[in-house]
């Protein structure tokens, strides 16, 4: 058995080589050129200093119910001037005609890690691929009709690296808001200590940071919040008890003292606090505070109507991120099958819906040779057993706590929702698995569960524009917000799925991605 496990590629073996290569990209030219790998689709010339009108439109602003017909909007130097059903005057105007397609806000992704690998399991020489992969995330967002992102959590100087070369135009991208590193105590989620996965851990981190903080003393928290507050919008804190991955036994937590640290310096510096939260025990302590926003769902327990009305009283919100559970029913872990309790007709399912995303669709978004290599890694579920993965560097979640998520996730969202509870939409895109670029998995997952196609779209956009307390700029399409806009052929208040191919993108007013010929006169085919 050794034999075999030395034989194979291990997670050690990728992070130790990653962490290397990414070293690299601190290097403002060397991530600029990585950049580069992916070359930049021609679009249409406009002439940013004239007004933008957009006419002929089906609006969807998300104010006003429905749909605006044969509507119009106008935009000029970044902001939204006026949109409705009256035709504008289109003098010293840009004019498109988009024939009566859909237009809507720009979509958010509201729980994400941009500088995150979606896969293991690789080689180190795999590496220099897996960075362009990385860049390629970014624009896969634009693609997917995303304008603006919550980072949760990231390599920080590699996530600013990328974020100015975004702003420069050096890489095409969405808005990042972000919390730099998660303020995670050591031995919390993740309970992976750095020098496990690379003996150049410690030598690396200047460079590059870590996502979790991994903060020790008290001394060690009060600087590490000070350091990771610049330039954040939000604290991100993990609040379980217990492992994502196959082990048993606790993982440390806050102390009280912690906790009243964090929400202190929270509040003197205006910072919402976020939590990742998968455990009924994470729920009932963090629920105490004044937290901003819950990410994922509970796995080990229904919520009762007192621990609801709890959340939508304190005006808690939620970004259910149901996506990375149904990546995670992972059959394959199982030698004598699926449990019983978790065979209801959902979640089988959801597990039909996530072979049919790695089997067709994930090659879209990420390199086939990679994914492959993650789905390889499966095999030791069954190879070592669960009890050995950890001793052996195998960080494989433990599936039950992801079924239990499909087992009690529905119906503790639903009572969320008939409750009041803000609720966002996000698919933890760069944890393996979930792939940037497939975002809609989210929204059609929504949809099964029970949510109505205005419910999801209010979820993707003005929902997720307040959790980000953005929503005196994004949102919604209206006078005075920024120019975020999203066209689609289909109604995606009648058909979910169409949110799967905009045809047209604009962030901050200017045109991203196309893929369709602009009805306007003068059109020349330019760099963007």
């Amino acid at each position: 058995m050794k034999e075999n496990i030395k034989s194979g590629i291990s997670r050690r073996s990728f992070i130790k080589g990653s962490l290397a290569v990414l070293a690299l990209t601190a290097v403002p030219d060397v991530s600029i050129s990585v950049a580069s790998d992916h070359p930049r689709k021609t679009l249409p010339f406009l002439d940013y200093s004239k007004e933008i009108i957009l006419k002929n439109c089906m609006l969807i602003d998300m104010v006003r119910p429905g749909v605006i017909e044969k509507g119009s909007i106008k935009f000029v130097h970044g902001k939204i001037v006026a949109l409705g059903a009256s035709p504008f005057d289109e003098t010293n105007a840009e004019v498109i005609d988009i024939n009566g397609a859909y237009v809507i806000p720009g979509l958010i992704d509201a729980h994400c890690h941009t500088t995150a690998s979606p896969v293991f399991g690789t080689t180190i020489w795999q590496i220099p691929k897996l960075l362009r992969k990385g860049k390629r995330q970014y624009t896969l967002c634009i693609e997917s009709g995303i304008t603006t992102v919550r980072d949760m959590g990231s390599f920080p100087p590699i996530l600013h690296g990328n974020i100015n070369n975004i702003e420069n135009g050096s890489l095409i991208g969405p808005r990042v808001v972000y919390c730099n590193s998660i303020m995670n105590i050591k031995g919390s989620h993740p309970d992976v200590k750095p020098t496990d996965v690379s003996i150049f851990a410690e030598i690396i981190k200047p460079l590059i940071g870590m996502i979790p903080m991994n903060f020790e003393t008290m001394d060690d928290l009060k600087d590490a919040l000070e350091k990771n507050a610049m330039g954040a919008s939000f604290i991100k804190l993990t609040v379980d008890n217990k492992s994502v991955f196959c082990k048993t036994g606790n993982i440390t937590v806050y102390s009280d003292e912690h906790l009243r640290e964090i929400f202190n310096f929270a509040e003197k510096h205006n910072l919402p606090v976020s939590c990742h939260n998968h455990r009924k025990w994470g729920f009932d302590r963090i629920t105490q505070y004044p937290i901003h926003s819950l990410e994922h769902m509970i796995g080990d327990a229904d919520l009762s109507e007192t621990d609801i009305l709890r959340i939508a009283k304190h005006n808690i919100s939620i970004v259910p991120t149901m996506t990375i559970a149904q990546s995670y029913l992972l059959e394959e872990a199982y030698a004598n099958g699926i449990p019983k309790q978790y065979q209801t007709d959902f979640i089988m399912n959801e597990i039909a819906v996530r072979k049919n995303y790695l089997t067709n669709e994930a090659q879209r978004h990420f390199d086939p040779k990679l994914i492959q290599s993650t789905i390889d890694e499966l095999k030791y579920y069954q190879t070592l057993g669960w009890d050995h993965l950890i001793e052996h560097k195998k960080y494989l979640v433990n599936p039950d706590l992801y079924f239990g998520i499909m087992l009690h996730g529905p119906d503790n969202l639903r009572k969320m929702k008939d409750a009041g509870v803000l609720i966002g939409c996000g698919i933890d895109a760069g944890m393996p698995y979930t792939f940037f670029g497939g975002q809609y998995r989210e929204y059609e997952l929504l949809s099964r569960v029970g949510f109505k196609n205005d419910e999801i779209l209010r979820c993707a956009t003005i929902n997720n524009a307040r959790i980000l307390k953005l929503d005196d700029k994004l949102g919604s399409l209206s006078a005075g917000k920024f120019a975020d806009i999203a066209v689609f052929s289909e109604n995606p208040l009648q058909k979910i799925e169409a949110l799967r191919k905009p045809s047209m993108v604009f962030k901050d007013g200017r045109l991203l991605y196309c893929t369709v010929a602009l009805k306007k006169e003068d059109v020349s085919a330019v760099s963007a």
